[in-house]
């Protein structure tokens, strides 16, 4: 057994050594996993459309703060290509 001591740090070089193969992600773990951050942002897409279609339905004046309606869907689409575009939304 391997043991290495650096003042107060020792561990056990064996026992610390990793086997790669099970902490590396094979290309169709990465490939799954992409999809399902995908799927996930569509998600998050999908529920923002939902939310302007609420808006636009129980407010009684949506678009009074945006300058009408045309400027109202501008508005909400550039939000929608940000939360497409945005590789910080977590998901």
């Amino acid at each position: 057994m391997l043991a290495v001591s650096l003042g107060f740090i020792s561990m056990d070089l064996l026992a610390a050594s990793t086997d790669l193969s099970a902490i590396s992600m094979d290309l169709s773990d990465a490939v799954a996993y992409n999809d399902t951050l995908l799927a996930a942002k569509d998600s998050i897409v999908a529920d923002f459309d939902e939310l302007v279609k609420i808006i636009e339905d129980t407010h009684p004046d949506p678009y009074m703060n945006f300058g009408g309606r045309v400027f109202f869907h501008k508005k909400a689409n550039d939000v929608r290509q940000e939360l497409m575009n945005d590789s910080n939304v977590n998901v």
